[in-house]
Order: C-alpha cells, then sequence, then structure tokens
C-alpha cells in the first residue's frame, strides 16, 4: 500500500517535469525512510517567501547549471515555467545572458554562479540583494542556490547521471551556455 502511493507521488513528478523520477525509486527501494527523509528536504528545495519568483529561479539555474545542463536543469526550468516565470527570463539565465536578465535578476545570476562555482558570494552581492529583498528574500535565494546542486549530486552519486541536452523552454530548445561555448 505505501509502495502505491510513493509511485503515484513519483508518477505525479515525472507528469509535472517530464523527467524520470527513477533516481528516487532507488532511494525507496533501498530505504523508504531514506525516502521519507529526501522527501522531506523538497519544501527546502522550493521555498520562498520574499523574493520574486524569477529570481529563485534564475539563482536555481545559474546554481545547478554548474554541475548539470540535462534532466536536472529541465526540471527547474519546467518548474519555473509552471510557475509563472516568462520564458525570455528563463532562456536568458540558461544562455548566461547578463544583460538580457536586467539588474536585479544578473546581481542574483552572478552571485548564484559564484557560489555555484565554490566561491564565496562578495558582501557587495549579498548586501545587494538584502536591499532588494530584505533578510527573507536573502535567505530565499540562498535556499534556491544550496538547494539545487542536491539533486544532479544525488542522482549521480545513485548512477543516474545525464548527459547535457538542449534544453525545452516553452517550446524552443535552449543549448546552455556551459555547451555552447
Amino acid at each position: 500500500m505505501l509502495n502505491m502511493i510513493i509511485e503515484r507521488i513519483l508518477r505525479k513528478m515525472e507528469k509535472t517535469t517530464g523527467v524520470s523520477s527513477d533516481y528516487a525509486r532507488d532511494i525507496n527501494r533501498g530505504s523508504t525512510k531514506a525516502f521519507y527523509r529526501f522527501m522531506r528536504f523538497m519544501p527546502m528545495a522550493h521555498h520562498r517567501t520574499a523574493a520574486p519568483k524569477e529570481a529563485s529561479c534564475v539563482a536555481a539555474i545559474a546554481t545547478i547549471i554548474q554541475q548539470d545542463c540535462g534532466p536536472c536543469l529541465q526540471v527547474v526550468v519546467t518548474i519555473g515555467l509552471h510557475n509563472g516565470v516568462d520564458a525570455s527570463i528563463i532562456k536568458e539565465a540558461i544562455r548566461g545572458d547578463q544583460d538580457g536578465l536586467g539588474p536585479a535578476l544578473s546581481l542574483v545570476h552572478r552571485y548564484a554562479t559564484n557560489i555555484g562555482q565554490g566561491n564565496p558570494a562578495p558582501e557587495s552581492e549579498i548586501q545587494a540583494i538584502r536591499d532588494l529583498w530584505g533578510q527573507a528574500g536573502l535567505v530565499d535565494i540562498a535556499f534556491a542556490v544550496s538547494a539545487s546542486p542536491v539533486f544532479p549530486t544525488l542522482k549521480k552519486a545513485l548512477g543516474h547521471a545525464a548527459i547535457c541536452l538542449p534544453l525545452d523552454v516553452d517550446g524552443e530548445r535552449v543549448i546552455p551556455h556551459a555547451i555552447a561555448a
């Protein structure tokens, strides 16, 4: 019975994202307790109270693209579109086009890219994000940056790594700047 409920949850995730959840099935097969702990992580990955949805999405894209430019990135794109983020913003974030993002989202992209590359965020960027959306907004962006790499790292560790692929952004194929260069 419990496994049927879990399977329904995973199928719904697959339908929403368009990406296989086989890695989560593997977690559940190995340990249902581990699966529940993983599912309790999800609220952090989707937490946002003060920063705009566009900023959280750009932060997640800029961070995750450092580790994955395939299915995990596609999930971020699909969820961003589902949450109402304009496709043009998502495309600019994927392409790494700072000019096309505008000042606030460009700031978030630089901040997230720095952290995604293993560098500390400059205090000036931290303060600029705080000035835009307050401490709660900084936490929102920090959560997006921190949570994003968990998924590709976990998938790689479980043997579910995938190659970089062109992404589908609202029906248009977009090449991530990580593989376009």
